[in-house]
């Protein structure tokens, strides 16, 4: 019995020692993101892209709903062929909104695709900085400050943001 508690004790301490010496960090993506200049124009290119496509669907959208307002006025007046006819009109300009809202907005739209070869990029170099950064000073674990729940709080010492805007190429004072 002692010896299984002898054993239980040294394995802690040993697992313990081994943790001891586990490096951490911690990055801030959305303080770097704001300090890349191309991330900044990235973001706007896909804004203006963004209204460009909504405005195009929301001039589809008044075509129709004006569509739809005349013929309510004058379907009392029109024959079976010319309602039917009108109808059929506006549901297609209904159908075109949904499919432009599918082809620009939609998981594999436009934008999605545009977003990928705009800031995917972007998102690898702060991606092989970090890990640039954590193999040459031995960090194991290196979380994100702006995406992660669990961080609650963390000391400055182990923020490497700068850092990796530093292999970025951007010169920053906090």
């Amino acid at each position: 019995m002692k010896t299984r508690l002898l054993a239980l004790v040294v394995a802690l301490l040993s697992i313990c020692a081994v943790n001891a010496q586990e490096k951490y960090a911690l990055i801030d993506s959305e303080y770097i993101l704001s300090k890349m200049p191309q991330y900044k124009a990235a973001t706007e290119n896909l804004q203006k892209q963004a209204e460009k496509f909504q405005k195009e669907i929301s001039g589809i959208q008044e075509k129709a709903a004006a569509m739809y307002k005349e013929y309510l006025k004058e379907r009392p007046k029109l024959s079976e062929q010319l309602r039917t006819s009108r109808e059929e009109a506006i549901v297609a300009l209904e159908e075109k909104v949904q499919e432009l809202q599918q082809k620009y907005f939609g998981p594999k739209g436009e934008m999605a695709t545009l977003q990928e070869k705009e800031v995917k990029p972007i998102q690898d170099g702060i991606y092989e900085a970090v890990k640039h950064i954590s193999l040459r000073r031995g960090y194991v674990l290196v979380l994100d400050r702006a995406t992660t729940q669990g961080v609650i709080f963390a000391t400055p010492e182990i923020d490497i943001s700068n850092d990796v805007l530093k292999v970025l190429g951007i010169s920053v004072s906090r």
